[in-house]
């Protein structure tokens, strides 16, 4: 199994926003998912808002002194 892994630490806003709606445009969320955001950077808030309301949790997976990074959690489907 690969990882499907995206990077926008080197990215800022808005570009960081579209890369990652495009990016989970073409993922199927059976797979585990992974962001790697830029630790501290004021570029991750517009991603940051934009998950939550699309209620997409981010789980802290790994922090180094310059990124962050995180498993996205779906909200499970209501029956």
């Amino acid at each position: 199994m690969t990882l499907c892994v995206l990077d926008l630490s080197d990215l800022s806003c808005p570009l960081s926003l579209l890369e990652l709606k495009r990016w989970l445009h073409l993922q199927h969320t059976e797979q585990p998912l992974y962001l790697i955001l830029k630790a501290g950077s004021a570029d991750n808030q517009d991603v940051l808002s934009w998950l939550e309301q699309q209620q997409i949790r981010l789980q802290l997976i790994q922090t180094t002194g310059t990124q962050h990074h995180y498993q996205l959690i779906f909200k499970e489907p209501q029956c």
